[in-house]
């Protein structure tokens, strides 16, 4: 096995670069503060704000003291939104759905070219 299949397997490499900046973005503040809580269930937060010791922290500031459960939190959170990616099923109705308008404008550029040679 590979250095970092080792790692992978172990679970001690953090989350990417991509992943770290998807559980930054603040449209999932909330979602990231309750993955966190889910691991440290004694970390407070109030109105989708981190509190330490009653005062309010950043996401920035909380993973430079707590690293670990950070990184856990944001590997969750990163998990859950992979599974909740598109369907199967919307997959094929949009690859049918290109499909058919290829084959109208085919049919249609035909039919005008006809026209064009055939007044």
């Amino acid at each position: 096995m590979t250095l970092s299949t080792l790692v992978a397997l172990t679970g001690c490499s953090g989350p990417s670069d991509a992943d770290t900046v998807y559980c930054f973005a603040s449209q999932r503040q909330a979602e990231m503060i309750s993955a966190i809580r889910v691991f440290e269930p004694s970390v407070a937060s109030a109105q989708g704000i981190l509190l330490e010791d009653g005062t309010p922290v950043s996401l920035q500031t909380w993973r430079a003291k707590h690293p670990a459960t950070f990184d856990r939190a944001c590997a969750a959170l990163n998990a859950n939104a992979a599974r909740s990616g598109p369907s199967l099923l919307a997959m094929a109705l949009s690859g049918l759905a290109g499909a058919a308008i290829a084959l109208l404008a085919s049919w249609l550029w035909r039919r005008q070219s006809f026209h064009r040679e055939h007044p």
